[in-house]
C-alpha cells in the first residue's frame, strides 16, 4: 500500500482503521479458541485408550480438561476398551480376629462354668477368645507345622475334664494358615470318632495349639488327619 500524495490527517485515519480491523481480528480468533471443539483425534485417542491410559493421563497429552476427554470417548464410541482393574489397589491389612489374653485368665473363666477335677492346658503364654488358637505371642504362630494339639472339654459320668489330643495333618510341614483352617473344620469330627465307643463326650474345644513332634504315639488314621494319644 502506497502512501504517497495522501496527507497526515488521511494516514492517520488509516492507520487507525487498520488498527481497529486487527483488534477485531484477535477478538475473532479470542472466541474461536474459546469455543471451537477441541482437537483430540479420534485414531491417536484409541490407540492411547487401548494402552490403558487414564482420562487424567489423556487430559494431560492433549492439553484438555479430563471432562473433555470423557466426552470424546463416548462420542468416539470407545468406552469399555480398557481393561477394569487398571488403577493399582492396595488391599487393606485385616485386623486380626478376636481378643488374645493370657492362657491362666482364659482356663480361670472356664473354671467359672466347669468344675474341672483336672487342669490340663496348654503351655504357651496367650490364647485367642475367637479362634482358639494358642501362642506365645498376640499374633498368630508363624511357620509351618505337621500336628495340632487339640485341647478339650470332655464330660465323663457328670464329671468334667481337660483333655489334649495331638492330630497329624501331614508327614511334611504345612503353613500355618492351611493347617489352621483344617483343624478348625475337622476337630470335632474326629474327636467325635475317636471317643465313639466310650461314654466319654467332648463338650466343646478350647484351644489349638501347633507343633512338629519328633516322636510317633500310637496313631488312629481319619481321612487326611491321624489322632496321636
Amino acid at each position: 500500500m502506497s502512501f504517497k500524495g495522501i496527507s497526515q490527517e488521511e494516514m492517520i485515519r488509516l492507520l487507525s482503521k487498520k488498527e481497529k480491523r486487527i483488534k477485531e481480528l484477535e477478538r475473532k480468533v479470542e472466541f474461536l479458541k474459546r469455543f471451537q471443539k477441541k482437537d483430540v483425534p479420534k485414531a491417536k485417542l484409541t490407540t492411547l485408550v487401548k494402552q490403558g491410559k487414564t482420562n487424567k493421563q489423556l487430559s494431560g497429552i492433549f492439553k484438555v480438561s479430563k471432562r473433555t476427554i470423557a466426552r470424546r470417548i463416548k462420542e468416539y464410541d470407545l468406552k469399555g476398551i480398557r481393561k477394569p482393574g487398571r488403577k493399582t489397589i492396595i488391599p487393606k491389612r485385616k485386623k486380626p480376629s478376636g481378643k488374645w489374653i493370657s492362657v491362666e485368665r482364659y482356663i480361670d473363666k472356664l473354671r467359672g462354668k466347669y468344675q474341672f477335677v483336672n487342669l490340663q492346658y496348654p503351655h504357651t503364654r496367650y490364647i485367642n477368645e475367637k479362634t482358639k488358637v494358642c501362642s506365645d505371642t498376640k499374633a498368630n504362630p508363624q511357620g509351618s507345622y505337621t500336628t495340632a494339639g487339640v485341647y478339650y472339654v470332655a464330660q465323663n459320668s457328670g464329671v468334667h475334664l481337660i483333655y489334649r489330643t495331638r492330630i497329624r495333618y501331614s508327614e511334611e510341614s504345612a503353613p500355618f494358615d492351611e493347617i489352621h483352617a483344617w483343624i478348625k473344620g475337622n476337630a470335632r469330627d474326629i474327636l467325635a470318632n475317636s471317643w465313639l465307643e466310650t461314654p466319654l463326650t467332648v463338650v466343646k474345644i478350647i484351644g489349638y495349639t501347633f507343633i512338629n513332634p519328633q516322636d510317633k504315639p500310637e496313631q488312629i488314621t481319619f481321612e487326611r488327619g491321624v489322632v496321636n494319644g
